[in-house]
């Protein structure tokens, strides 16, 4: 058992234990976060039990129901792209304002990457998990950046482009500028609305765009890493119907704990009901 956890690409060993033959090595198992997850457990069960709202305790109900349905696997990197497949998962849900995409993706960003300290299962003594950040330098990564990814001419905020016009405003700086020529005052023929203006942008030289859809998306992200498209749209549920900003806070802690060690695996179809189950309810 031991030399198959070592195998695994997310065991981190004990700093302190220097015997290969102890019992566990430092791996971090789920009876490390135990305590973590208990009082998070115990404390959503006492806001439900307060009075949150049917829907809200509907989907707590199914998030604890994927939670506990899981295979005990480490799960990689997931403080690295959390980010990044939140702000492209938010695209999907028009109603949402930019401000609260920003807000929601800063939370969960502070909640996920936060250090994680374990105890050692041998030596019982406590060090810092060190964070993954192999996926930053993914070459499929920056292909989809170059090909759907501009940054704003004034402050050079990373900007994609969901369909419309190539008239933009940077939701950063609040200016605009064309999507087309990427200049903040032109004459561009494309940059205004009429005049049969083309509502395409330029490709960048030597890429060919990618047709940027939500199941497009799904398909990418879901070939990349299934574990962190579970963790994300269970917490998407989660935050579309919580009205207490502590109580998503304290789910995300709970999410952070449960999916630090597992592998959990979502169909691409599961995906689509997940999205159409969140536009329907809301």
């Amino acid at each position: 058992r031991d030399q198959l956890l070592r195998a695994l690409p997310a065991y981190r060993s004990c700093p302190n234990c220097t015997n290969n033959n102890n019992r566990g090595g430092g791996f971090v198992t789920p009876n490390c976060l135990g305590p973590h997850y208990r009082l998070c457990q115990k404390d959503a069960a006492s806001r439900i039990n307060n009075g949150i709202p049917i829907i809200t305790a509907t989907v707590l109900i199914f998030y604890v129901f994927l939670a506990r349905y899981i295979v005990k696997t480490p799960s990689r990197s997931l403080n690295v792209d959390i980010f990044f497949l939140l702000s492209l998962i938010f695209i999907s849900f028009s109603k949402f304002r930019p401000e609260a995409q920003r807000r929601v993706a800063r939370w969960a960003r502070d909640a996920f990457c936060r250090p994680i300290t374990v105890e050692c299962p041998c030596c019982s003594s406590s060090f810092m998990l060190p964070s993954e950040s192999k996926h930053l330098d993914d070459e499929e990564t920056k292909t989809w950046m170059n090909a759907n990814m501009r940054r704003c001419p004034s402050c050079s905020v990373p900007i994609t482009k969901n369909g419309g016009c190539n008239q933009m405003k940077c939701l950063h700086c609040h200016v605009n500028f064309c999507w087309a020529c990427m200049r903040l005052r032109t004459k561009c023929g494309s940059y205004n609305c009429h005049h049969n203006a083309v509502n395409s942008a330029t490709p960048i030289a030597g890429i060919e765009p990618q047709h940027d859809t939500t199941l497009s998306r799904i398909d990418y992200y879901l070939a990349r890493e299934p574990t962190q498209i579970a963790a994300v749209y269970i917490y998407t549920f989660i935050s579309l119907f919580a009205r207490d900003v502590q109580f998503v806070q304290y789910i995300i802690g709970f999410t952070m704990s449960a999916f630090t060690f597992i592998s959990f695996s979502l169909t691409r179809d599961l995906l689509i009901i997940c999205i159409l189950t969140v536009h329907y309810l809301r």
